[in-house]
């Protein structure tokens, strides 16, 4: 630093200084002594220049600091400074030269309080990841096709209805049983803790049981989720006996309520997508298994018949009475296999679509009812045709076997002329030398029959 003596005036010895280099000695002395520092305080005077760089003024209630956010690091804040804002702020303290004005010069900025919520957040993390509350083994499973869910959140926040217009499209008859509380602020844990047990226990307040809740809201600051980070929270959605899935915040928001919850959704709208069933997934579904059973059944038929056709004629003469009463007991045992299984698919379906009617009755407009009742007047036509068809083949064939018994059975042998002749004790007699004399014989023709007496036997030629 250039002096020199300072002229008349001043006293003997004294250096002048040129008021560049004070600023400038004093500006390095200050950036020496503090190279680094945190303070905080209220935002005031907030500006924001062309040029992306911000200036603001840092306030409490005795004194106030000049702040300077150049763009680089303005570029970085997850918000927008704004006059009241209670802020934490990093950076140098230094001098801007051209106006001798004392300022800091910021580096980092977080909301007040940010540094303490986040060791408190993983303090609890850890504490409650070692009893274990995180371990995958202690989720419960979520029910495939709920028929009721229940919801814990704001009921004036835009979670509730981004939730109920995903429920609506995708399951319009689930019955949905609200839950209010606060979810911010002062009071709001409590408030949280509450709502869940008034669900979890909703029979025993009078009020319908539901099978899984949707536990949540929007995104917001740390402080504004800060309640679903509380201990108690916490321990409230463990204890509850139904499922819980967790939709706090944004997909880069996590909670303390996340880890511990049975599943945990990226946002309110995805806990809601998970946990109602696509009304079109499910109709396709039906669709196919209604398909599949109508092959098997066509399948099962085929087979029988081709058994039937391997029957050869000798087997049918041998013992053609039995054959023909094994073939009606066979063919009943499949009809009632036929019906069972028919009846019993035709009633489930039938008792799910019903029950789909009245839960869909308090959601859906009227014309929705209409066709379903439509679909289930077209379904059963379809499977009374294809009983009346698969049952009409049946029937063809039987009556082809039985013809075909009549036919070369021995009663069209008998009414050709021919006799049978049994001895005493009903056995056929084919040779001569079976029988005896005065031996009583049955001599059956087409037409009654006769009992003769045997005098002597004609030998053979």
């Amino acid at each position: 630093m250039s002096r020199r003596k300072a002229a008349a005036g001043p006293p003997e010895g004294a250096w002048v200084y040129p008021v560049s280099e004070l600023n400038r000695a004093v500006r390095l002395l200050v950036e020496q002594e503090f190279p680094e520092i945190w303070v905080e305080g209220e935002v005031s005077n907030c500006r924001l220049q062309n040029s992306g760089h911000c200036y603001f003024t840092l306030k409490d209630h005795a004194a106030q600091l000049a702040c300077v956010l150049f763009r680089s690091a303005a570029g970085r804040l997850k918000m927008p400074l704004q006059d009241g804002m209670q802020i934490q702020v990093c950076g140098e303290l230094s001098l801007y030269e051209a106006r001798g004005q004392f300022q800091m010069i910021v580096r980092h900025v977080q909301e007040q309080g940010a540094g303490l919520l986040h060791a408190k957040f993983e303090a609890l993390k850890k504490k409650l990841d070692a009893e274990g509350l995180f371990a995958p083994e202690r989720k419960k499973a979520l029910p495939k096709f709920p028929q009721r869910i229940g919801i814990v959140t704001s009921p004036t926040g835009a979670a509730l209805r981004d939730m109920l217009h995903v429920l609506n499209r995708r399951a319009p008859w689930l019955s949905i049983l609200l839950s209010p509380a606060r979810v911010q602020g002062q009071g709001a844990a409590e408030e949280l803790v509450e709502a869940l047990h008034r669900l979890d226990r909703a029979q025993e307040n009078g009020l319908p049981a539901v099978e899984v809740i949707l536990f949540g809201r929007g995104g917001g600051s740390l402080e504004d989720l800060w309640p679903f980070n509380e201990e108690i929270v916490a321990r409230a959605v463990v204890a509850c006996r139904t499922p819980v899935i967790a939709g706090v915040g944004h997909e880069i928001d996590f909670t303390i309520s996340d880890f511990v919850a049975d599943l945990r959704a990226p946002t309110p709208s995805a806990a809601a997508e998970l946990v109602a069933p696509d009304r079109m997934t499910i109709r396709e579904s039906l669709s196919g298994n209604r398909e599949r059973m109508r092959r098997m059944l066509v399948s099962r038929m085929e087979k029988e018949r081709l058994r039937w056709e391997r029957l050869s004629p000798q087997q049918l003469r041998r013992q053609p009475v039995r054959s023909l009463e094994a073939a009606r007991q066979q063919l009943d045992l499949l009809m009632n296999r036929f019906e069972l299984a028919g009846s019993a698919a035709f009633r489930a379906q039938r008792e799910r679509l019903e029950s789909w009617r009245h839960r869909l009755k308090a959601q859906a407009p009227a014309h929705k009812l209409a066709e379903t009742r439509e679909r289930m007047e077209r379904l059963r036509k379809s499977l009374n045709q294809t009983i009346r068809r698969l049952l009409e083949q049946q029937q063809q064939v039987v009556a082809k076997r039985t013809s075909m018994l009549r036919l070369l059975g021995p009663q069209k042998v008998l009414e050709r002329g021919y006799t049978l002749v049994f001895d005493e004790e009903g056995q056929l007699i084919t040779r001569p030398d079976e029988t005896k004399r005065d031996e009583t014989l049955q001599i059956r023709f087409a037409q009654g029959g006769l009992k003769v007496g045997v005098q002597s036997q004609i030998e053979e030629t």
